[in-house]
């Protein structure tokens, strides 16, 4: 009993202040491994059509893609849907291939012991990239911008070593979920919501 009050008083006083990273390359590449999901046939989709009602969404699997190297998907949101059809499709031509991260395959740590999955990768034929798709009531939440700080770490190491010869340049973007329309371009999102060194 002494122990958890002396704890408690030590958890009130106890803050955490960001720290610089420490990158260590140890290998340009990671194997992708089959991603598992439970579904019914009810709960399959194309991937070019929402699911009804729109927050029924991660309920469904979504198939159909052409550039991504699995055949389906699951998504958080529609807005992550539409973000992903904008960019499987034939009229974004600069993206070569994209990837929805499963458990454990993309991870930067933001805080001690925590990885950031992002969203998506991006390679397209001139640079690589990180995009999440947030509601755009959560863009401004402590969280969100302490795993944006940590991405944009991530990618000024990334950089460090695509300057020595090792691959595109990386960048970064924190994308609202109402800016993900039908007119909507990957360039144009990128140039509105690319996020820099903080």
């Amino acid at each position: 009993a002494l122990a958890a009050f002396i704890f408690s008083q030590m958890k009130d006083h106890y803050r955490q202040t960001p720290a610089d990273y420490q990158a260590r390359k140890v290998r340009s590449f990671r194997q992708l491994k089959p991603q598992q999901f439970g579904y019914t046939p009810s709960k399959l989709l194309p991937i070019s059509q929402a699911a009804s009602p729109l927050s029924s969404t991660p309920s469904y699997v979504f198939n159909g893609t052409a550039k991504s190297p699995y055949q389906q998907h699951k998504f958080h949101s529609d807005p992550e849907r539409r973000f992903a059809v904008m960019i499987d499709s034939e009229f974004e031509s600069e993206v070569i291939r994209w990837l929805k991260p499963g458990r454990g395959q993309f991870k930067i740590e933001y805080e001690p012991g925590k990885p950031y999955e992002p969203d998506f990768v991006v390679e397209t034929n001139s640079e690589k990239l990180i995009v999440e798709v947030k509601a755009s009531n959560e863009m401004d939440d402590p969280i969100v911008q302490t795993k944006a700080r940590a991405a944009v770490e991530w990618i000024k190491h990334a950089n460090s070593f695509a300057d020595e010869g090792d691959g595109k340049q990386w960048r970064y973007a924190l994308i609202p979920d109402n800016a993900i329309t039908e007119s909507a371009t990957l360039q144009g999102l990128l140039a509105a919501y690319s996020v820099q060194n903080q």
